[in-house]
């Protein structure tokens, strides 16, 4: 049997996850600033994407709409997909700075403009 929640629950927590990422986004803000390492910047964009997500997951359904499954070839549907897409692309390629692995940024974003 599948679990029923109610509209209001879902989104209270979107607004939940959504202040925790704005949390990150300052928390590695601050980071960044005083330590100047390049992966900050990177891991403080991935999250700035995935607030966009969170943001549009917010605004873009209509009331009734949050338990229906989206049309996956909506705009909206496409534009939340590029976004948690892209934050998951920006993730790991801070996380393969931050293991001092070199990888050439015009391959992240050819990496990007596939997904």
């Amino acid at each position: 049997m599948e679990p029923k929640f109610s509209e209001a629950y879902l989104h209270a927590t979107l607004l939940v996850s959504l202040m925790s990422v704005w949390v990150l986004v300052g928390l590695f803000y601050y980071l960044n600033r005083y330590t100047k390492r390049e992966y900050f910047t990177i891991w403080t964009a991935a999250w700035l994407f995935y607030a966009l997500w969170l943001t549009l997951s917010l605004h873009v359904q209509q009331p009734g709409s949050m338990t229906r499954v989206p049309d996956p070839t909506s705009l909206e549907s496409i534009i939340k997909q590029a976004c948690v897409a892209i934050s998951a692309a920006f993730l790991l390629w801070g996380t393969l700075r931050f293991l001092g692995i070199y990888v050439k940024q015009m391959l992240f974003g050819l990496f990007i403009l596939f997904l």
